[in-house]
């Protein structure tokens, strides 16, 4: 279903036709319409978007490079990366955080 519905998008907020992409795929229409009218998962959504938006992110996808505190189990988020990047992309900035992390004595923090 994910991909029926990514794959035939033609805008960002255009949803319009998941009964008709959910038929395509052959799911059990009266429980996918039961579930979709219900909002039960609205609040759930309206917290992960929310929580999203508090991270900065505007669309999708979106990466956060993080770092671990040596002295505790704390994970930092250091770097964002927005947006669908090749392989070289996500490789410079890898390879720059290791580098900020490299210690003057050549040891990694």
């Amino acid at each position: 279903m994910h991909d029926q519905l990514f794959g035939s998008q033609k805008t960002l907020t255009d949803f319009s036709d998941w009964t008709a992409q959910a038929q395509k795929v052959g799911l059990k229409m009266p429980e996918f319409e039961s579930c979709l009218s219900s909002g039960r998962y609205a609040s759930e959504i309206r917290k992960d978007l929310a929580q999203g938006q508090g991270a900065g992110i505007t669309g999708t996808p979106g990466f956060f490079l993080s770092v671990t505190d040596p002295a505790s189990t704390k994970v930092r988020s250091v770097r964002f990366i927005s947006g669908a990047q090749p392989y070289a992309a996500f490789k410079a900035q890898i390879d720059a955080l290791l580098t900020e992390q490299e210690a003057p004595d050549g040891k990694n923090r």
